[in-house]
């Protein structure tokens, strides 16, 4: 494998300050040879200034150089980034020099770099608007989430959240980036053109630095729209219900010479759906409800519906290795097309060293600017259940357990009985799934009472009542034989299709790692 120059460039330019440091002129000549070797291959443009200096003499002399390529580094970024991340949407989701992709886009606070603006979505009580920066035809993406009403869920304390999930996002590569809590200055821009985004937020949207200010709580109150929040897009995923909602029945109109969707045959599912269900879902979950479960005491996502999991394919046709290792030495292992990433935690409960959501709730309590209902009015009505609860984050499977339900199984069961020994294979897979999701609590029934007590119960074998419940039996679920030999059979036989391998520790010490092929 080829090694890109300016990969290089970075390294030996590292060695070559520390080097300084440690007062020792030969490693600091040895480096810099190093790095005038890989700057002219690179072709940064620098050279020849250093190709000037000989022999460095003196530590202060080496200062000077490397304070001179220190001015020249973007130069040397952007060759870098060209050649590592060629994608950047990719990197980000990756976590690979994330760091010198938010630098060289000036941490996305610079908004004349902005090329592009338009509204990814829009309702009645927010908007999303897509964010595209360009500098020297290097490009990446951003979302900036705006609210429209003051019950909306609160900017302001969902970006305090997104600001704890970055410290986890380099362990668990399921949450998103959040880049920065914004203030507007000035009339609120959600119904500006596109056309006249650009120059507008230059002039009157100012990046919060000190977020824990009172200052700033007392804002959330009294004007919560004020507030808007930067995060990381992903570009061309697709949320869980659109890949789960079932598919109508096409029926023929005769009179009209055409088909249609018979909205009256909603149980439909067809054969793409239910391989999606086999091949899919149990490793979907598993990449959503390991890192809940490791984070069950400082963390709950608290509305996890489907429309707030999404599922980003990097490459489409080739597929990711998982590798997950457990602090009890079991090492879990598997094939998905799909990384998963949960959004919006604007409901989330978190707990960190210096505060959590019941601290904040009291906070807010005290503030005259909140009151009389605790911000109840002002965004945070969700606030005032937010505690440790293992529970809460089933409910996804309220929209598992209506859209795979019985009748929707018999529908499938009747398909597959219908083919081949295959998938006769595949409808024992679908059963052993189908008996897992049918432990779940009902969370349509018990939803209010899980949202104010979590279930702790001892688990039994039979009811499944919290994240931990459900981590044990998905883990045993996708270590079956017949899961492995389908899972393996449907993404691992190809070597050329598998884009790369991502490590993923429990220890909550050990960064994950992504392998590229």
């Amino acid at each position: 494998m080829n090694i890109n120059p300016n990969y290089k460039i970075f390294k030996y330019f590292l060695k070559f300050k520390k080097s300084i440091g440690q007062d020792d002129l030969t490693k600091t000549n040895k480096y810099f040879g190093k790095l005038k070797t890989y700057l002219a291959t690179g072709g940064s443009g620098i050279e020849p200034e250093l190709n000037a200096e000989k022999q460095i003499e003196s530590p202060d002399q080496a200062k000077k150089i490397a304070k001179f390529i220190n001015k020249n580094l973007k130069k040397i970024t952007l060759g870098f980034l060209t050649e590592i991340c060629s994608d950047s949407n990719e990197c980000v989701t990756f976590g690979i020099e994330v760091d010198k992709i938010k630098k060289y886009f000036d941490n996305f606070v610079n908004f004349n770099l902005v090329k592009e603006f338009k509204v990814l979505s829009s309702g009645s009580q927010g908007m999303v608007k897509l964010i595209k920066y360009e500098k020297n035809n290097y490009e990446t993406y951003a979302i900036l989430k705006l609210s429209k009403t003051d019950t909306a869920d609160n900017p302001y304390y969902e970006y305090l959240v997104g600001n704890f999930l970055n410290t986890q996002l380099k362990f668990f590569p399921c949450f998103v980036q959040t880049y920065g809590l914004f203030e507007y200055d000035g009339q609120s821009f959600v119904n500006y053109e596109d056309k006249s985004f650009a120059s507008i937020i230059s002039d009157r949207l100012k990046q919060v630095d000190d977020t824990h200010s009172d200052i700033h709580l007392v804002k959330s109150c009294v004007n919560p729209t004020k507030f808007c929040i930067l995060t990381q897009y992903l570009k061309n995923s697709i949320t869980m219900k659109k890949a789960l909602e079932p598919r109508y029945s096409l029926k023929y109109d005769s009179k009209y010479n055409e088909w249609y969707e018979d909205k009256r045959d909603y149980k439909y599912i067809d054969m793409a759906q239910c391989d999606f269900y086999i091949n899919e879902i149990p490793y979907i979950l598993f990449q959503i409800y390991m890192p809940l479960y490791i984070l069950s005491d400082v963390f709950a996502h608290f509305d996890l519906h489907w429309n707030n999991i999404l599922l980003y394919e990097p490459v489409k046709g080739k597929t990711i290795k998982y590798i997950y290792y457990l602090s009890d030495g079991e090492v879990i292992s598997f094939y998905s097309p799909y990384i998963v990433k949960l959004i919006d935690y604007g409901r989330s409960y978190f707990s960190n060293e210096h505060t959590n959501s019941q601290q904040i709730f009291n906070k807010i309590c005290s503030l005259s600017e909140c009151g009389p209902d605790c911000g109840k009015s002002k965004g945070y009505v969700e606030l005032s259940v937010k505690k440790k609860n293992t529970s809460i984050d089933l409910r996804i499977f309220d929209y598992l357990q209506s859209n795979l339900s019985s009748m929707a199984f018999e529908r499938i069961t009747e398909q597959l009985n219908s083919g081949k020994d295959l998938e006769k294979n595949k409808l024992d897979n679908l059963t052993k799934y189908f008996e897992l999701q049918n432990k779940v609590i009902d969370m349509d029934r018990n939803f209010t009472k899980v949202l104010l007590n979590e279930i702790t119960d001892e688990y039994n074998g039979l009811n499944i009542n919290n994240v931990k419940d459900l981590f044990i039996e998905l883990k045993k679920l996708i270590q079956l034989e017949s899961f492995q030999l389908n899972n393996k059979n449907t993404y691992g036989l190809d070597e050329n299709k598998i884009y790369g391998e991502l490590h993923v520790y429990s220890d909550k010490q050990t960064p994950c790692k992504f392998i590229k092929k």
